[in-house]
């Protein structure tokens, strides 16, 4: 897998379990359970979101790299053609928006699941999804070439946070 795959991949699957913690965590935290219709509409509707997000940062962040190249490269301001490299950018964008919303679903899926599964035991979904945002905080340590245990000890910090938010705010009561 080249490197490129790997971001809206691990892109989605965090964004999905840590959107999903936002919003099912005051749910799940009081014990009432999530059915199977509300699970595939939160996962769906946390997919499209991280999707939407992805695709306009990373377009417009491949679209600025273009135009700061075509910048160097003619430095006198005359417009460079890019329609060629702009239906490249538009392709990947899409292409890598796709992977985005897939594993956006699926990280999503991860707490759902542990609820659905495990209806009479409160910290299964919790559980599943820090030990996930630990995992991904190791491949994600070797991806950016940082620490992978500072990188797993984040993402977990950061689900914490976040399932501590989303009991607070208990967006789905």
């Amino acid at each position: 897998m080249n490197r490129e795959n790997i971001f809206p991949i691990t892109i989605g699957l965090v964004d999905g379990i840590i959107t999903t913690l936002m919003i099912t965590s005051g749910r799940i935290a009081s014990g009432v359970g999530l059915g199977i219709y509300h699970t595939l509409k939160i996962a769906s509707g946390s997919a499209l979101v991280g999707a939407a997000s992805y695709f306009v940062a990373q377009y417009s962040k491949m679209r600025n790299e273009v135009s700061r190249v075509s910048k160097h490269l003619n430095p006198e301001g005359k417009r460079v053609k890019k329609s060629a490299i702009s239906r490249i950018i538009l392709v990947e964008t899409i292409v890598g928006t796709l992977a985005a919303a897939l594993f956006g679903f699926m990280g999503s899926m991860i707490p759902l699941l542990g609820s659905i599964s495990f209806p009479d035991d409160i910290f299964v979904p919790f559980f599943l999804s820090l030990v996930s945002l630990g995992i991904l905080g190791i491949f994600v340590g070797k991806y950016a070439n940082g620490s992978s245990l500072n990188w797993s000890v984040a993402l977990v910090i950061m689900g914490v946070i976040v399932t501590i938010a989303g009991i607070y705010l208990n967006i789905i009561p």
